[in-house]
């Protein structure tokens, strides 16, 4: 991901377990993304509906998600 003063962060497996490891990073705390997970009533850090909102939320706050797709390219999320 890319913050939006243009800082590279590497999230390693997925992007939402970067943001749940360190959620201050992105704007958010702990609270938020645990209360998000439960509005879903979904396990903390499944690849579901809470992980669609958090990610839109951290892009609407200015930072640029890159996902790299094997052997079929990139894609980008801006806000």
């Amino acid at each position: 991901m890319i913050s939006p003063n243009g800082e590279i962060v590497s999230v390693g497996d997925t992007h939402i377990d970067a943001i749940i490891k360190n959620p201050s990073k992105f704007g958010l705390s702990a609270s938020e993304i645990e209360k998000t997970y439960e509005k879903y009533n979904e396990p903390m850090g499944i690849e579901g509906k809470a992980r669609e909102e958090i990610i839109i939320n951290v892009v609407k706050r200015g930072w640029i998600r890159v996902r790299r797709y094997r052997n079929d390219g990139y894609s980008v999320n801006i806000g």
